[in-house]
Protein backbone atom coordinates (compact mmCIF):
# COMPACT_ATOMS: atom_id res chain seq x y z
CA UNK A 1 0.00 0.00 0.00
CA UNK A 2 2.94 2.22 1.06
CA UNK A 3 4.20 1.78 -2.29
CA UNK A 4 1.26 2.87 -4.37
CA UNK A 5 1.46 5.98 -2.56
CA UNK A 6 4.86 6.84 -3.22
CA UNK A 7 3.84 5.89 -7.26
CA UNK A 8 0.87 8.18 -7.27
CA UNK A 9 2.28 11.25 -5.43
CA UNK A 10 5.25 10.86 -7.44
CA UNK A 11 3.63 10.93 -10.78
CA UNK A 12 1.45 13.42 -9.89
CA UNK A 13 4.27 15.90 -8.90
CA UNK A 14 6.41 15.14 -11.80
CA UNK A 15 6.25 17.46 -14.47
CA UNK A 16 5.18 15.83 -17.55
CA UNK A 17 5.79 17.89 -20.89
CA UNK A 18 4.57 15.95 -23.57
CA UNK A 19 7.32 16.14 -26.12
CA UNK A 20 5.96 15.38 -30.10
CA UNK A 21 7.41 15.17 -33.53
CA UNK A 22 5.95 15.82 -37.12
CA UNK A 23 6.62 12.96 -39.27
CA UNK A 24 7.55 13.77 -42.67
CA UNK A 25 7.29 11.38 -45.54
CA UNK A 26 5.10 9.13 -44.42
CA UNK A 27 3.04 8.11 -47.74
CA UNK A 28 7.03 7.46 -49.20
CA UNK A 29 9.14 4.55 -49.40
CA UNK A 30 12.41 3.97 -51.32
CA UNK A 31 13.18 0.20 -52.53
CA UNK A 32 16.32 -0.76 -54.07
CA UNK A 33 15.78 -2.29 -57.62
CA UNK A 34 17.80 -4.22 -59.70
CA UNK A 35 17.16 -2.01 -63.30
CA UNK A 36 14.48 0.22 -64.72
CA UNK A 37 12.16 -2.67 -66.26
CA UNK A 38 8.66 -2.25 -65.97
CA UNK A 39 8.19 -5.91 -63.66
CA UNK A 40 11.05 -4.76 -61.41
CA UNK A 41 8.98 -1.12 -61.13
CA UNK A 42 5.71 -3.05 -60.56
CA UNK A 43 7.24 -5.89 -57.39
CA UNK A 44 8.88 -2.49 -56.41
CA UNK A 45 6.04 -0.66 -56.18
CA UNK A 46 4.38 -3.30 -54.14
CA UNK A 47 7.27 -3.29 -51.52
CA UNK A 48 7.14 0.57 -51.40
CA UNK A 49 3.04 0.24 -50.46
CA UNK A 50 3.96 -2.24 -47.80
CA UNK A 51 6.21 -0.31 -46.50
CA UNK A 52 4.00 2.53 -46.58
CA UNK A 53 0.93 1.05 -45.19
CA UNK A 54 2.94 0.26 -42.22
CA UNK A 55 4.45 3.59 -41.15
CA UNK A 56 0.63 4.23 -41.53
CA UNK A 57 -0.52 1.85 -39.49
CA UNK A 58 1.82 1.21 -36.73
CA UNK A 59 1.47 -2.84 -37.70
CA UNK A 60 3.12 -5.68 -38.61
CA UNK A 61 3.71 -6.84 -41.92
CA UNK A 62 2.65 -10.11 -41.86
CA UNK A 63 -0.87 -8.49 -40.37
CA UNK A 64 -0.64 -6.23 -43.64
CA UNK A 65 -0.31 -8.93 -45.95
CA UNK A 66 -2.94 -10.64 -44.33
CA UNK A 67 -5.42 -8.13 -44.74
CA UNK A 68 -4.67 -6.42 -47.49
CA UNK A 69 -3.41 -9.28 -49.32
CA UNK A 70 -5.52 -8.32 -52.61
CA UNK A 71 -4.84 -4.38 -52.49
CA UNK A 72 -1.15 -4.98 -52.48
CA UNK A 73 -1.88 -6.04 -56.31
CA UNK A 74 -3.53 -2.53 -56.98
CA UNK A 75 -0.55 -0.88 -55.58
CA UNK A 76 0.33 0.98 -58.35
CA UNK A 77 -3.26 2.59 -58.43
CA UNK A 78 -2.23 4.66 -55.39
CA UNK A 79 0.80 6.11 -56.68
CA UNK A 80 1.26 9.47 -57.27
CA UNK A 81 4.61 10.17 -58.36
CA UNK A 82 8.05 7.77 -58.60
CA UNK A 83 11.21 8.33 -59.51
CA UNK A 84 14.49 6.62 -59.80
CA UNK A 85 17.70 7.39 -58.14
CA UNK A 86 21.40 5.98 -59.09
CA UNK A 87 23.74 5.56 -55.95
CA UNK A 88 27.59 4.11 -57.03
CA UNK A 89 29.24 2.18 -53.82
CA UNK A 90 32.03 0.52 -53.36
CA UNK A 91 31.18 -3.43 -53.45
CA UNK A 92 30.73 -4.88 -50.03
CA UNK A 93 34.18 -6.50 -49.78
CA UNK A 94 35.97 -3.62 -50.46
CA UNK A 95 34.41 -1.92 -47.38
CA UNK A 96 36.75 -1.81 -44.37
CA UNK A 97 35.28 -3.91 -41.76
CA UNK A 98 36.23 -6.27 -38.87
CA UNK A 99 36.59 -9.00 -41.11
CA UNK A 100 38.84 -7.46 -43.46
CA UNK A 101 40.11 -4.52 -41.51
CA UNK A 102 43.90 -5.71 -41.43
CA UNK A 103 44.73 -6.48 -45.26
CA UNK A 104 42.70 -3.56 -46.41
CA UNK A 105 45.35 -1.87 -48.65
CA UNK A 106 49.72 -1.86 -48.74
CA UNK A 107 51.08 1.51 -49.71
CA UNK A 108 54.10 1.49 -51.96
CA UNK A 109 56.41 4.89 -51.96
CA UNK A 110 58.32 5.28 -55.17
CA UNK A 111 60.08 8.15 -56.16
CA UNK A 112 57.32 10.26 -54.66
CA UNK A 113 54.53 8.17 -55.99
CA UNK A 114 51.86 6.86 -53.68
CA UNK A 115 50.48 3.37 -55.19
CA UNK A 116 47.86 1.38 -53.35
CA UNK A 117 47.31 -2.26 -53.48
CA UNK A 118 45.62 -4.65 -52.28
CA UNK A 119 47.14 -6.68 -49.31
CA UNK A 120 47.42 -9.95 -50.10
CA UNK A 121 50.16 -13.14 -50.31
CA UNK A 122 50.84 -12.42 -53.88
CA UNK A 123 51.27 -8.88 -53.40
CA UNK A 124 54.75 -8.72 -55.59
CA UNK A 125 52.25 -9.85 -58.60
CA UNK A 126 49.96 -7.88 -57.86
CA UNK A 127 48.68 -4.88 -60.28
CA UNK A 128 47.14 -1.41 -58.97
CA UNK A 129 44.34 -1.58 -59.28
CA UNK A 130 41.10 1.28 -58.48
CA UNK A 131 38.53 -0.70 -57.00
CA UNK A 132 35.45 -0.54 -59.27
CA UNK A 133 32.36 0.82 -58.13
CA UNK A 134 29.01 -0.70 -58.29
CA UNK A 135 25.78 0.92 -59.23
CA UNK A 136 22.52 0.66 -57.36
CA UNK A 137 18.99 1.60 -58.51
CA UNK A 138 16.44 3.07 -56.19
CA UNK A 139 12.82 3.46 -56.95
CA UNK A 140 11.58 6.32 -54.58
CA UNK A 141 7.53 6.01 -54.61
CA UNK A 142 4.86 8.53 -53.11
CA UNK A 143 1.42 7.58 -52.78
CA UNK A 144 -1.45 9.48 -52.87
CA UNK A 145 -2.70 10.20 -49.11
CA UNK A 146 -6.27 10.47 -49.38
CA UNK A 147 -6.73 7.09 -51.26
CA UNK A 148 -4.54 5.42 -48.49
CA UNK A 149 -6.15 6.70 -45.78
CA UNK A 150 -9.71 5.75 -47.70
CA UNK A 151 -8.30 2.39 -47.79
CA UNK A 152 -7.08 2.01 -44.80
CA UNK A 153 -10.50 3.20 -43.40
CA UNK A 154 -12.40 0.60 -45.52
CA UNK A 155 -11.25 -2.10 -43.50
CA UNK A 156 -11.48 -0.62 -40.44
CA UNK A 157 -7.73 0.06 -40.22
CA UNK A 158 -6.10 1.92 -37.37
CA UNK A 159 -4.00 5.66 -39.69
CA UNK A 160 -1.34 7.28 -37.05
CA UNK A 161 -1.42 10.78 -37.67
CA UNK A 162 1.36 12.92 -38.58
CA UNK A 163 2.44 13.99 -35.18
CA UNK A 164 3.42 11.20 -33.61
CA UNK A 165 5.09 10.88 -29.44
CA UNK A 166 9.19 11.69 -29.23
CA UNK A 167 8.91 8.86 -26.33
CA UNK A 168 6.66 6.20 -25.26
CA UNK A 169 6.67 4.89 -22.08
CA UNK A 170 4.77 1.48 -21.08
CA UNK A 171 4.75 1.08 -17.49
CA UNK A 172 3.03 -1.94 -15.80
CA UNK A 173 2.51 -3.22 -12.60
CA UNK A 174 2.03 -6.64 -11.15
CA UNK A 175 0.05 -6.88 -7.91
CA UNK A 176 0.63 -10.39 -5.91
Amino acid sequence: MFHRIIIIISLLTCNFSAQAIQVKQIYEAEVEVKDQETEQRAEAIQQAFEKVLIKVTGLHQSEIKNILNNEMNLADQYVQQFKYRLEEKLPEEEIPNENNKNKVIAVEIDNNKEQTAPLNDNAENSETTEPQLVTHYYLWVKFYEESVTRLLKKYSLPVWGKIRPLTLIWLAMDEF
